[in-house]
């Protein structure tokens, strides 16, 4: 989801008519510690997600977000790729793509 903000803009001759813009803050984080301590958990939620291992292979695809398993299975931890999408209002796609890593949360 973004905030909704409106902007006023107006210049020497008239007065500006209030417009609302959608804003997207895209925050992601490059590292998370996929595990059962409830902080830093899950990557990527709410948006469509495709995560890669580095050899390009499909690990993860979905919207519910990446909690740093393959097949059921903890992925070791280290660098992983990802592409992710979001939607404005209106419709309008934006894409990211990044890495991402994996820290183990084991001591």
């Amino acid at each position: 989801d973004g905030q909704k903000v409106t902007v006023i803009a107006t210049d020497y001759t008239c007065i500006g008519e209030p417009v609302e813009i959608n804003v997207i803050v895209s925050d992601l984080p490059n590292a998370f510690t996929p595990g059962s301590d409830g902080f830093n958990d899950i990557f990527g939620a709410g948006a469509e997600l495709t995560i890669f291992n580095r050899w390009g292979q499909v690990i993860y695809e979905g919207t519910e977000g990446w909690d740093g398993k393959y097949k059921g299975k903890k992925v070791s931890p280290g660098t992983y790729y990802y592409i992710l999408s979001v939607f404005d209002a209106n419709n309008t796609k934006t894409t990211m793509k990044g890495s991402v890593t994996v820290v183990s949360d084991e001591k």
